[in-house]
């Protein structure tokens, strides 16, 4: 929304005009008063721009907001100007004949009430409703929020899950790897033994060798004594 669908010279300058028209029967019954009631207007005025110029420069208002803002401030405007027509009716007194030089401004101002109400009735419609979708939003957002929540307190249900099942695996993982360096040293071991003791068995057994070797010498010397003895008992 713009600033001049809020700020419509148009419409303003109707009322102005009507104010105008009420300033003109206060001053033929008070001149003096002629200056007070323009300064009235201008305050008012005033006060009503300021008012709308914050709306129009808002970024967290919503258009239909901004909207009623601005009917609402045309309607001050308006009840300014009744305000102004009361205080003639006034100052009339019994002059009853001067009633007739309200008819126009009445008839203006009327209008222009009614139209307004009429207009913010309908902002303000705009305005329920953009509340009831709102809260939809809201509502919805809320469930979506409700769910993510609900989500991440199971996620993080699970990262702790798997953060304790990683710290057992690791201490698990620790053990085997502890185990396996026991078992590598028990193995090492194993196996020096086994080479120290196929040492001395090879040791032992080279020396059993060497005994039957000797033993088969010494029977073949016998033999060869015996032969030759023999062969010495034939001659």
């Amino acid at each position: 929304m713009d600033e001049s669908s809020l700020l419509n010279p148009d419409e303003f300058e109707e009322i102005a005009e009507i104010y105008d028209q009420i300033r003109s029967l206060h001053a033929k019954l008070s001149p003096a008063m002629d200056a007070s009631l323009a300064q009235d207007f201008d305050l008012k005025l005033r006060e009503v721009m300021e008012v709308l110029s914050v709306a129009v420069n808002s970024d967290k208002l919503l258009k239909s907001v901004k909207r009623e803002k601005s009917l609402s401030a045309k309607v001050d405007l308006l009840t300014t100007c009744a305000e102004k027509v009361f205080d003639y009716v006034a100052d009339l007194g019994g002059r009853r004949g001067e009633f007739r030089l309200l008819n126009g401004v009445l008839i203006g101002l009327v209008d222009g009430i009614r139209d307004a109400y009429e207009d913010l009735q309908t902002s303000h419609m705009e305005v329920v409703g953009q509340l009831e979708l709102t809260r939809g939003e809201l509502a919805r957002n809320q469930n979506e929020t409700h769910q993510l929540l609900e989500a991440a307190e199971h996620l993080e249900g699970q990262n702790n899950a798997n953060r304790d099942r990683a710290i057992t695996v690791e201490a698990e993982l620790m053990e085997i790897s502890t185990a396996k360096a026991e078992l590598e040293k028990y193995t090492s071991r194993i196996e020096r033994e086994h080479q120290r003791l196929k040492e001395e068995s090879r040791g032992t057994i080279d020396g059993l060798v060497r005994q039957l070797e000797d033993k088969q010498a010494e029977i073949d010397r016998l033999a060869k004594d015996l032969e030759a003895l023999r062969r010495g008992y034939v001659s």
